[in-house]
């Protein structure tokens, strides 16, 4: 075939190799078990006489002529392909594994991001536990070695003949005794909610009723010129739940109110009901020193503390608040916190009331 297609003797009309055999269809079939299937034009280009040898009658040189697949063979001959849908065929082969990098890469992003996220949680949480723990030792240290100093000065020799200042002692120990039983119930109430282990006792109560009950204890705590003012104008106070917990809950509203009031001046503290089309509202506001914003969507995780730079006269160990939300979570209810700095705070609490009550 080359004898053919090149022989020196022979005229300007012998036919070429791609014309006596079919060699552009071979390619095309070598191509195919390369699993190449796009549409493809073979030219053939004679490198001696700068001219195709073989065209296709429907295409140009010039695009042979650019064409990134030339191959040479026979010394002087070369193989043209143009692949008309190139660009198109190189994305279809490339989606695929595009699709899943981008896939891998968002996975591993979200992956990274929930990663950093809970850990930043447990250096956060960590932080919390240490502070925790650093105040209960605090607390409980306190009348633990006020009760010691007291018991040594009962056993003094020249103190247990005198009744009045045993007495005195005594008091001092019962109070103490009493402040240590009030921390470790608070340690012991976050233990059980942490634990998931809390069952609410639901019976019928009289919202106004627990709320009085609650002012007229914490009235007689008050400072003089001091008092809580009660707006109670729900018509329906009646709702399903555990009184404890309830009580408890707000209580620890009240408390909060009344430690974190100015101290140079009268507690302003009022508690209200409001009826809602689904339950009862109940708000707890204060005139106090308040909460900054930048701490305000920590208030109710647990251990958390508000900084209070040189108040060291508000004590506990973050606890309240997060017991506080729990109990108002376990009655299907939602609290929330409105506060500005030096202008005092006011905590909502909404609960819904039960159509059939439990009698």
């Amino acid at each position: 075939f080359r004898a053919i297609q090149f022989c020196k003797g022979c005229d300007e009309n012998t036919k070429s190799l791609a014309e006596i055999f079919p060699l552009d269809s071979l390619l095309r079939e070598a191509l195919k078990k390369q699993e190449i299937i796009t549409p493809v034009e073979i030219a053939f280009y004679d490198t001696i006489k700068k001219q195709y040898s073989f065209l296709p009658d429907s295409l140009k040189p010039a695009r042979f002529d650019k064409s990134r697949f030339q191959f040479d063979f026979a010394g002087r001959e070369q193989a043209r392909f143009y692949f008309p849908h190139y660009s198109y065929a190189l994305i279809y082969q490339l989606i695929a594994p595009i699709i899943a990098s981008l896939g891998l890469i968002t996975l591993s992003l979200l992956t990274f991001g929930i990663s950093l996220r809970i850990i930043s949680r447990q250096r956060k949480l960590s932080h919390l536990k240490n502070d925790f723990i650093n105040n209960v030792s605090h607390e409980f240290k306190t009348p633990i070695a006020t009760i010691a100093f007291a018991v040594a000065n009962v056993e003094n020799e020249k103190v247990i003949h005198s009744p009045e200042k045993i007495k005195q002692f005594t008091k001092v120990i019962k109070d103490e005794n009493k402040r240590l039983n009030t921390q470790v119930e608070k340690v012991l109430q976050a233990a059980i909610t942490d634990e998931k282990a809390l069952e609410l006792k639901k019976e019928t109560i009289n919202l106004h009723q627990l709320i009085n009950d609650l002012a007229d204890a914490y009235d007689m705590k008050l400072p003089e010129n001091s008092h809580i003012q009660r707006r109670l104008n729900a018509s329906q106070a009646s709702i399903m739940g555990d009184y404890f917990h309830l009580s408890n809950a707000l209580s620890n509203l009240l408390d909060n109110a009344l430690k974190y009031s100015k101290e140079d001046e009268a507690a302003q503290i009022s508690i209200g009901t409001e009826d809602t089309p689904h339950g009862i509202v109940i708000s707890i506001m204060d005139k106090g020193i308040g909460i900054k914003k930048e701490n305000q969507k920590m208030i109710f995780d647990k251990f958390y503390r508000v900084p209070n730079g040189n108040l060291h006269n508000v004590k506990g160990f973050g606890l309240g608040l997060s017991y506080v939300k729990e109990i108002i979570d376990k009655h299907s209810g939602t609290i929330s916190l409105q506060s500005k700095w030096q202008q005092g705070s006011t905590f909502t609490v909404f609960l819904p009331i039960q159509t059939t009550l439990e009698v």
